[in-house]
Order: structure tokens, then sequence, then C-alpha cells
């Protein structure tokens, strides 16, 4: 499973940066950093790994930075909320990490709590597009790219909120457990729409 995930996500910086497009506009700046931090997070898990040290650590770092630049993609049209949600995730997630539950390795609530976060600024901001009858707004590629995350933020939501070890190892197929499945499909719908994003952009921009 981790090679499929690394393979995705390494394939997937490798075209960004082949193609060039990261000096276009804010949206594919940030989209950079972001698979940058993921990228990242990837080799470095491989090597911790390897050298059976414990990646949980990396992983909440990982969580909090990639949340941050995906709701400042989603908020970029308004700057005053864009800086005070961001601001207040990441003081929640350094206080929940670091005072709260500072042994807890993987903290999932930090995971999901961005992630829900970003559901329902995307529903409220699809909504208000939807009522306004703004149909370009859907047809655009900056509305391929917020929706980019949205199977991984549900999937990941849905998977950890319940937080049942008997439910994450439950057997869908195979020795092919729920986890395994879940992550897989998020990550490769996650990846996919990401380098349609990335073919798009960089065609418009051709």
């Amino acid at each position: 499973m981790s090679n499929i995930i690394f393979f995705v996500v390494i394939l997937t910086y490798i075209h960004y940066l082949y193609l060039k497009i990261r000096i276009i506009n804010t949206d594919t700046r940030d989209l950079f950093w972001i698979l940058s931090i993921c990228a990242f997070t990837e080799i470095v898990s491989k090597i911790l790994s390897y050298n059976n040290i414990t990646l949980w650590y990396l992983y909440n770092f990982s969580f909090i930075v990639h949340n941050s630049f995906w709701l400042k993609i989603l908020l970029k049209d308004d700057l005053s909320y864009q800086k005070k949600i961001i601001g207040s995730y990441i003081i929640f997630s350094v206080i929940m990490y670091g005072f709260i539950d500072p042994t807890n390795f993987f903290n999932k609530i930090i995971m999901i709590v961005g992630a829900l976060l970003y559901l329902i600024i995307f529903i409220i901001l699809s909504s208000k597009n939807l009522n306004s009858e703004r149909i370009d707004f859907f047809k655009s590629n900056h509305f391929i790219l917020i929706s980019s995350p949205i199977i991984f933020f549900f999937g990941l939501s849905i998977l950890f909120g319940f937080n049942s070890i008997k439910l994450i190892k439950t057997i869908v197929f195979g020795d092919i457990t729920l986890y395994s499945f879940i992550i897989i499909f998020v990550n490769i719908i996650y990846y996919s729409l990401l380098n349609i994003y990335i073919i798009k952009e960089k065609k418009d921009h051709a």
C-alpha cells in the first residue's frame, strides 16, 4: 500500500515540476508547496521506516501544513476570513498537539478538524456560487483544484472519525483491509484530479 501511494505522490510532484507551472498564479504556487510537503513526507517516511523510526510526528506536521495550504487556496478570495480561519486552525493544532495531547504520536483530531473545515467551507462556497448562478465557477480549472481533496478529506474523516481499530482492520476482500482500501482509493482520486488540473493549467497558459 505504502509503495503505491509513494509512487503516485512522487509521480505527481515530478509531473508538476516537469510542466514548470508554479510561477503562473497563487493557486499553482500554493499547489507547489502542497506537493512539496507531500513528497517530502513520503520520502522521509521511507527513510525513517527503513531505520525503524516512528513516523507519527512527521505526519502530524505534514497534515497541519497540508491542510493550511488547502484552506488558503479555498479562501483566496476572502483574505480576512482566510487569515482568521488558517490562524485559528494552526493555533488549535499547536495547542492540541503541544499541550492537550502531547503523547499522541498521531493526532487524528488535527487531521479531522482541518478536513471538516475544508469540507464545510467548500459546501458553503459552492452553494453561494450555485445560488448566484455562477456556472463558470463550476467549469473553471480552479474548481477542479479545490475539488481535488474532497474525497481525500471525506475518506480520512470517516476512516479515523469512528476511532475503531476493529473497523479499519475489517477485511474488504482478499487480504485488503478497509484501511488499505480507503487510503489507496482516496489518494488515487486526489492525485488524479491534481494531475488533470496541472495539465489543464499548463494548456490554458501555454
